[in-house]
């Protein structure tokens, strides 16, 4: 359930948005630190801190950092964890995102996951096409928290992501989380 709260509040947060800035290419990239979120990324744009729904039973804000360049969304979330951790926490983790990607987004054109991730913690990579829209996540769990990091294409209706952008989505998405420290 915990993991579900904060990937539903992601895609929330990723759905919503930020203001464009300048072409999602690596070239410009800049290095942000966010204690806050025990994270070190860099950003094709300068990312807005954004806050997500109100702790519920005491459970901690969802806080991350998300701006938009080139057609693609970014975005790290931080939620820390409820439970204290156990060998268990990561697997019910990934357990429980696998299948609520697969509710939001319905039956996908296209659906994969993967634990070939470059972190010394356990983590699994999402990756949804439905339609004209593709998303791929990242997501870390620490003893403390899990952590996500999303790059998703923008819909149409909000100006929608360029031929350029979209051919370069592996290379951008690779770019922002090969850059991803996990501090804490």
């Amino acid at each position: 359930m915990r993991s579900r709260v904060v990937l539903l509040v992601s895609l929330i947060l990723f759905a919503s948005g930020c203001t464009a800035q300048k072409p999602a290419s690596t070239a410009g990239w800049k290095r942000y630190e966010s204690p806050e979120l025990g994270v070190r990324a860099t950003f094709p744009c300068q990312p807005e801190k954004t806050t997500a729904l109100p702790a519920l039973n005491g459970d901690p804000n969802v806080v991350g950092l998300a701006c938009e360049a080139g057609g693609l969304r970014f975005l790290i979330t931080r939620r820390n964890h409820l439970n204290p951790y156990t060998d268990d926490t990561p697997r019910e983790i990934f357990d429980s995102n696998r299948k609520l990607f697969k509710g939001i987004f319905g039956k996908p054109d296209e659906f994969s996951e993967s634990d070939d991730c470059q972190t010394d913690h356990p983590c699994h990579i999402y990756d949804i096409s439905v339609k004209d829209m593709r998303v791929r996540s990242q997501i870390v769990v620490t003893r403390d928290a899990t952590i996500e990091a999303m790059v998703g294409t923008v819909p149409r209706e909000s100006g929608g992501v360029s031929k350029e952008s979209l051919a370069s989505f592996d290379e951008t998405f690779n770019e922002f989380i090969g850059a991803l420290e996990v501090s804490k």
